[in-house]
C-alpha cells in the first residue's frame, strides 16, 4: 500500500526507506519476530519499545545489563536471550534502534544501502554531521536528495491538488460566487451606455469586477503558508524535498482550481449585464479577470509568507486592499502628486483600465446619440478624463510582472523562514 515508510519513536528516526525492505533492515540489526506476526504490528511494537516475541541483539541485552549493574539493580543474564525481551524497558529499545540507524547512516555517506534498499535523507550522515550548526540543521550546500526536482514537484503537485480541490470547489464557495454573480447581473440587468449616466453605471460594474477579483482570491491565498508553516518546517527539517519544488507545486497547483469560479462568474455577469457583444471582447474580459485573480492571489501569498501570522497578515492585507481600491481610478481620478505613484502599483488600477479598454476602446463606441449635440466617442466622457482607452499592452505587462514579482517575494520570505516551530 505504501511505497516509502518513516518509522519514528519519541521524535527519533528509526527507519526511512522502502516499506518492502523494512523487515530486512530490522532483521539485519537483530530484531525479527519469533512467531507469525503482521509486519505492521511488528513495526508498531518496535516503535513503542515492545519486543516481546522478538529476537533481540546481544548488544542491547549487554548494554541493559551494564546499566542495571551500575545502578545496583538485578542484572540480566546475557548468556541466554530467552524471555529476556520481557525485561527490556521501552526506552532502552528506542535508544538502541535510534542509535543503530544513525550508525548505519554514518557508514553509508552515499545515503543508499544497495542491499536493503534503504534510501534516506538524514542529518545523521558523516557529510551532514560536520556541517551542523547550533540550531541543529545541516548546511544547505551539503544536502543530497533522494529524488529529482521534477519527481518532487509532481508528487507535491498531486498531493496539494487532492488536498485543496474539495476546499476550492466546495458547494459553499460555488454558491458564494454564483449568488454574487446573479445579484450583480440583476442590479446591472441589460445595462447600456446610451447616455453618460448609463455609461457611468456600466463603468461602475467594470470597477466592481476588478475589485471583486482583487479581493476574493487575496484573502483565500492569505492563509496558505501560515496554516502550512508547521508541516512545511518539519518536512524541510527532514530535507524531504527542495523548497523550490514545493513552492512551484503549491503555486501552479492552484491555477486550475482558480480557473473555474471566475469562468462561471464571468459567463453569468457578462450576458446578464449585456456587456460588449463581441467574441473577442468576451474572451479578453475573461483573460483580464484571470490576470487580476492571479495577481491578487500572488499578493495574498506574499503577505502570508512575510507575516506568517494570520492576524498581522489580515490587517496588512486589509490596508493594502483598501489603498489599491481607492487608487483604482474610479473613486478618485485627480490624486495629489505626492501620492499619485500608488495607483501604478495597484493591480485594481491596471485591471480597471484594461477592462475599460476592452469594452470601450479603439474609438468604435459612442454615446449620447439621441441628444441634439450628436454622438460622442466614449473616450470623451468625463469619467475617462484621466484614463486612456488605447493600447492595453502596458497593463498586461504590469499585471504579469506583479504575478511573478509577488511570488518571488513569497519565495524569498519562505527561504528566510526559521525552521524552528
Amino acid at each position: 500500500m505504501f511505497d516509502k515508510l518513516i518509522l519514528l519513536s519519541e521524535g527519533q528516526l528509526l527507519y526511512y526507506g522502502k516499506a518492502s525492505h523494512a523487515m530486512n533492515y530490522f532483521s539485519s540489526i537483530g530484531f525479527s519476530p519469533q512467531i507469525a506476526m503482521n509486519p505492521a504490528d511488528f513495526l508498531l511494537d518496535l516503535a513503542s519499545g515492545n519486543v516481546v516475541d522478538m529476537s533481540t541483539p546481544i548488544q542491547l541485552l549487554g548494554q541493559c545489563a551494564d546499566y542495571n549493574g551500575a545502578r545496583g539493580l538485578h542484572s540480566i543474564d546475557v548468556g541466554s536471550k530467552k524471555n529476556h525481551s520481557n525485561s527490556l524497558q521501552p526506552k532502552y529499545v528506542n535508544q538502541y534502534l535510534s542509535r543503530a540507524y544513525k550508525d548505519m547512516l554514518s557508514k553509508n555517506d552515499a545515503l543508499q544501502d544497495e542491499d536493503m534498499g534503504v534510501r534516506t535523507i538524514s542529518p545523521y550522515s558523516d557529510t551532514a554531521r560536520t556541517s551542523w550548526k547550533a540550531s541543529g540543521w545541516k548546511n544547505k550546500s551539503d544536502r543530497e536528495w533522494s529524488s529529482t526536482w521534477w519527481c518532487q514537484f509532481c508528487v507535491l503537485y498531486m498531493r496539494g491538488f487532492r488536498e485543496r480541490r474539495h476546499e476550492y470547489m466546495s458547494w459553499l464557495r460555488i454558491f458564494q460566487v454564483l449568488a454574487s454573480a446573479f445579484i450583480i447581473g440583476c442590479l446591472w440587468w441589460q445595462s447600456n451606455f446610451r447616455t453618460e449616466r448609463h455609461l457611468i453605471d456600466q463603468v461602475g460594474l467594470l470597477f466592481f469586477i476588478a475589485t471583486f477579483w482583487g479581493f476574493f482570491p487575496l484573502f483565500t491565498a492569505l492563509f496558505t503558508f501560515p496554516l502550512e508553516r508547521a508541516i512545511l518546517a518539519k518536512e524541510r527539517a527532514c530535507d524531504m524535498y527542495r523548497l523550490s519544488s514545493y513552492f512551484m507545486a503549491r503555486t501552479l497547483g492552484d491555477i486550475p482550481l482558480d480557473f473555474c469560479l471566475p469562468l462561471f462568474f464571468h459567463i453569468i455577469v457578462y450576458f446578464m449585464a449585456h456587456l460588449r457583444p463581441s467574441i473577442s471582447a468576451f474572451f479578453l474580459t475573461f483573460f483580464t479577470i484571470l490576470l487580476s485573480t492571479t495577481a491578487s492571489q500572488g499578493m495574498g501569498i506574499a503577505i502570508g509568507a512575510l507575516m506568517m501570522d494570520l492576524k498581522k497578515a489580515t490587517t496588512l492585507a486589509s490596508i493594502v486592499l483598501l489603498t489599491f481600491m481607492l487608487s483604482g481610478g474610479f473613486f478618485v481620478q485627480s490624486i495629489p502628486s505626492f501620492i499619485a505613484w500608488i495607483r501604478y502599483i495597484s493591480y485594481n488600477y491596471h485591471t480597471f483600465r484594461l477592462l475599460a479598454t476592452v469594452q470601450y476602446g479603439h474609438g468604435s463606441q459612442y454615446f449620447n446619440c439621441d441628444t441634439s449635440t450628436g454622438c460622442q466617442k466614449v473616450e470623451e466622457a468625463s469619467i475617462f478624463h484621466n484614463i486612456s482607452l488605447e493600447g492595453g499592452g502596458t497593463e498586461v505587462l504590469v499585471l504579469l510582472s506583479m504575478i511573478i514579482g509577488y511570488r518571488l517575494i513569497a519565495y524569498v520570505a519562505l527561504r528566510r523562514m526559521s525552521l524552528a516551530i
